[in-house]
């Protein structure tokens, strides 16, 4: 390891170690014959073991309920669903809806989960977007934006799920409830119908020609 300052065993298979980059101790240990390493969020030694040891104790559980422990972070994933994509040549069939799905994902999602772990991502962390998306759009978007939005990020979810950093049981609902409604605007209101129907006269006088 690199700048390894210090290294202790806590048990056979798990120990906890400090890197000269970081201020508290992280640990390493091994779940279904893989080793793995996981922040105690403990700089005192003593917690630190303490922490080792339940956070261990966690992942082997998940382990034996088939529940994903490797994941990665969200702008990780978010950068390989991209590249995917970005392998359709131009000009294919629906290309241009993926051209939205990455500009959707680079300027909303990527900012906003960034580091957070694709597993950590649930239904409160979802609605938190929510907010933060209005917000920065200055408006509640519409329904047929959250549709665009929402496959983009499912795309995100899949290239977690196809890699193994994800079960699909962990995957969250993605849904629309929260945006406004598509309203089509009529060609002509009431007033301009009459208006246009009362000026026929005058442009029937004004033709040159029968027709």
């Amino acid at each position: 390891m690199n700048d390894l300052l210090e290294k202790v065993a806590v048990d056979d298979g798990l120990y906890i170690y400090l890197q000269r980059n970081s201020k508290v101790w992280l640990a390493r240990f091994k779940v279904g014959g893989k080793w793995m390493s996981r922040t105690t969020k403990q700089r005192d030694k003593a917690l630190a073991v303490k922490a080792a040891i339940r956070v261990k104790a966690e992942c082997e559980i998940k382990h034996e309920n088939g529940i994903t422990i490797q994941t990665k972070a969200f702008k990780h994933v978010a950068q390989l669903a991209i590249d995917r994509m970005d392998m359709q040549p131009p000009g294919s069939k629906g290309y241009t809806t993926l051209v939205d799905y990455k500009l959707v994902l680079k300027r909303y999602h990527i900012p906003f989960f960034d580091r957070l772990h694709v597993t950590s991502i649930d239904q409160q962390k979802l609605a938190d977007f929510d907010l933060w998306r209005a917000k920065e759009m200055g408006r509640t978007p519409a329904q047929s934006t959250l549709l665009t939005h929402n496959a983009a990020l499912q795309r995100v979810f899949d290239e977690a799920v196809l890699r193994k950093w994800m079960s699909p049981g962990q995957v969250p609902s993605l849904s629309v409830k929260t945006g406004v409604a598509a309203s089509r605007r009529d060609y002509f209101t009431e007033a301009e119908i009459k208006k246009i129907t009362n000026a026929f006269p005058a442009w029937i006088e004004a033709g040159r020609k029968q027709v």
